[in-house]
Parts: structure tokens; sequence; C-alpha cells
């Protein structure tokens, strides 16, 4: 199921920003001529209280002193309609958990602004990073009601910083975290207790392949959850806005989840990841994957070898 509402439109730029409504609009129209053309729309917003679960009043306090277009840090704007985008997306990702616990499928949140490097304060780094309302959070937070623990999956191209801060206290979100090492926002290189970060230099599919399979595979066969949460960033598309060489990657794992319940939320994607990634992500879960041989790097295979010895229950 793809959710989906008019008004993440309204968070608009003045001048061109490549976080922009044609972003969604694009992946809209991707995937209707590919045959997704089921869309549930969604007008509702969460209440500004909702959003005290994840975010500080004095954040909230920030934004809603805000009456006219502005740009809240170097890469982040804010627009007059900006605020109705974020509440609903966090609707979007509250009615994309419940459908498919409910439903037992994939459901798949339009959302924008991202989310994933909005933390607790707002600010959990150097800049926002386009984010506003961290979306994953919010609907694993409203999870904590149904689980004793939650598993999110991100494998957007940059560290999910802002999620990793709203949840570092608590061991009963474990998160798994595929990123490039060195670029925005510069964390992520380290892993502690559940919060299991995978940075990586110039991967290509099978890096990511490999370390699916030596990583998360194995958590999932033992929490068995009933539910996973990603947070869909498609940045690291071969070509996008990084260096991962990304392709097989997205649909590989749409397959691999295949067997669960996902509530997924839209993070990155610019270029052509945001066109050929969500449609990969798809076919994956919903068709087939034809699994091969693999020929992971060196630094691939160090890096999850330290990521066990980091993560000792890995082990």
């Amino acid at each position: 199921m793809i959710l989906y509402s008019d008004n993440v439109l309204n968070h608009r730029p003045h001048t061109y920003h490549i976080e922009n409504p044609k972003r969604v609009e694009i992946i809209l129209e991707t995937l209707k001529e590919h045959g997704y053309d089921e869309i549930f729309y969604v007008d509702e917003k969460v209440s500004l209280r909702e959003v005290l679960t994840i975010h500080d009043e004095e954040y909230i306090n920030k934004l809603l002193s805000l009456k006219e277009f502005t740009f809240l840090d170097p890469d982040t704007y804010f627009s007059e309609g900006t605020l109705e985008a974020a509440l609903t997306s966090l609707k979007m990702s509250e009615i994309a958990f419940k459908l498919s616990l409910k439903e037992k499928d994939l459901s798949f949140a339009l959302t924008r602004p991202p989310g994933h490097h909005s933390g607790r304060k707002g600010w959990a780094g150097p800049t926002l990073g386009f984010c506003i309302f961290n979306n994953i959070a919010y609907a694993v937070k409203l999870a904590k009601d149904y689980f004793e623990k939650v598993i999110i999956i991100d494998f957007d191209a940059h560290h999910g910083n802002g999620t990793e801060d709203i949840f570092k206290e608590d061991d009963d979100i474990i998160i798994i975290d595929f990123h490039q090492k060195g670029i925005y926002p510069f964390t992520g290189n380290e892993s502690y207790r559940t919060k299991i970060n995978l940075p990586f230099i110039s991967a290509k599919d099978d890096d990511y392949i490999y370390t699916y399979y030596e990583i998360v595979e194995p958590i999932l066969e033992y929490y068995k959850p009933k539910i996973i949460f990603v947070s869909a960033g498609f940045d690291g598309y071969q070509g996008d806005l990084t260096d991962l060489k990304l392709k097989d990657f997205f649909q590989f794992i749409g397959y691999k989840l295949s067997d669960y319940p996902v509530c997924a939320v839209l993070e990155g994607g610019y270029f052509c990841g945001i066109k050929q990634g969500p449609i990969k992500f798809l076919n994956g879960y919903y068709h087939d994957f034809k699994e091969r041989d693999i020929n992971p790097s060196t630094y691939t295979k160090e890096m999850v070898n330290r990521v066990k010895s980091d993560i000792l229950w890995l082990e």
C-alpha cells in the first residue's frame, strides 16, 4: 500500500533545492507506470501535543514562531506550508504502521519533509539535513504500545543521527543503519548496545547484501519481529547523491523483508535514486529477487567483523 497526501507538496523552496515536491511526484508517476496505482490518500494531521512524544517543546515552539519562508540552517528551509506537510507526514507514518500491522503487508508512506536527521531537540547534528519531524521515530513510539522490542532498518545513504538520538537510551529499539562513512552528518562510525551502525566506503550491491546476511538476517531470525520499520532512503543509488553504487540492493532488501509486515517511510533520494529505488524496493517485496554469488570488499568484511566485536550479542 502506498500512502500519499497532497499536503506534502506544500513544503516547497522559493528557489531550487534538491529536496523539493517533485521528488514525490516522480515516485507516484513511476509507481503508476509499473502498476502500483492503489494509493491511500491521507488528509489528517497529528496534533502538536502528539509531536511531543518525539521532540522537545522548545523545538516545536521555535517552528511555530516562524511566520514566513526562512532557512533553519544552511541545508534546511521552512516554508509557509512546511508545518502542514510535516504534521501530515507524521500522520501518514502512523497510518502506515497500523495498516501494515493489520494487513500483514508493506505500507510505504511518501513522507516529506524527510525525518531521520531530526533528533529530540531538532538538531542532532550540524544541520537538520532537510528534516523537520522524525517520521519513523513517531511510528516506532506508537509501536512501543504493542511490542516490547522494535527493529528499525535505515538504508538511506546518510546516518540517521536523529533517530539514534531519540532512541539512544532505549535498548528495546534496535536500529540497524546502513550508510556511507565520512559524509553528513559525520556520525554513525561506531556501534553500541542495540544501535548497530554499518559505515561503508564507496560500497556496491555485494557489500550491502553480504552485510545483510551477516548482520541483519541473524537479528531478524533471533527476534522474529511482528513488524519491521524502514527508513527508506534511495540516495545510495548509483549516480544519485553519494559515492555508493547501489542498484540491486533495493530489490534484494524488499525481497528479504517480504516475510514481514513492513512500515516504510521515505527519507532521501533526489535524482536517479528517487525514480529507480522505490520501484525496485516494491518489486522485491511483491515479486522476487534472483539471488547470486557475491564478492564483498575486504573493507566490508573487516567492518562487519568489527561491528560483531562491538556488539557482543551478535557473535
